[in-house]
């Protein structure tokens, strides 16, 4: 089934097409197993019978990992924006109580500039190793938004503490120092916080939540560097 809103675009497309403008390319998301994937479509309507509307055309799943692999296995085994749907939609059917906290590397740009896109990779790893061992548990998970941007998961009331009471204590709470010889790099991080069932109703609404508050989080005039959406809307 072709997501609603996505459907009306869909139909208006194929509604304009005329004897001079007969072939058409969009995409759009179909619900596949619980969750959504992109299809991109490409095709023509043909007009030679007027009696009834015929489409003829091909249909693609679209690719969703938009960044490059870094052949480090913490990275590359992370699943995608599609899994993170699911696994949100999976919490909300069984109604677990869970916040949803995306993070943004912001100054990843600059290190692989100034170091070299190895070192980035490996500094990049060493920080879902350390996310993974302080927010994951059992039915939470770690997902690769983009290249720059992650997702949590966190389903344990205790790690949820550790993340709100280190966020609210220490500016920098989040971020990373490593030394690899003699270089040493700080990661800089952002963050944004929605918590399911009281911030949002369903996963795509919760994922909309926390990409709000991580905006406000990397505002320079807000004072932490992580946002939690109940704030900004209270």
């Amino acid at each position: 089934m072709i997501e609603a809103e996505d459907l009306k675009k869909y139909l208006a497309l194929l509604g304009d097409l005329t004897v001079n403008k007969k072939q058409y390319s969009t995409s759009y998301r179909i619900m596949v197993n619980g969750r959504y994937m992109w299809f991109k479509e490409k095709g023509k309507r043909l007009f030679e019978d007027t009696k009834s509307a015929i489409i003829m055309g091909t249909l693609n799943p679209m690719k969703t990992k938009h960044y490059l692999a870094s052949n480090i296995d913490e990275l590359d085994r992370l699943k995608d924006t599609n899994d993170m749907m699911v696994s949100m939609n999976k919490l909300f059917r069984d109604n677990r109580y869970f916040q949803l906290c995306v993070i943004r590397l912001k100054n990843m740009p600059k290190i692989n500039e100034s170091h070299g896109r190895e070192i980035g990779n490996m500094l990049m790893a060493e920080y879902i190793k350390k996310l993974r061992t302080t927010f994951v548990s059992e039915s939470g998970d770690i997902f690769r938004v983009s290249g720059i941007e992650f997702a949590i998961t966190i389903t344990d009331p205790r790690k949820m503490d550790v993340l709100q009471n280190g966020i609210r204590s220490n500016k920098t709470f989040l971020n990373l120092v490593m030394q690899y010889g003699s270089i040493s790099v700080e990661l800089e991080v952002f963050a944004g916080i929605a918590i399911g069932g009281s911030d949002a109703h369903d996963e795509h609404q919760l994922y909309q939540a926390s990409v709000q508050a991580l905006k406000i989080a990397e505002n320079p005039q807000f004072s932490a560097h992580g946002c939690y959406y109940k704030d900004i809307v209270s």
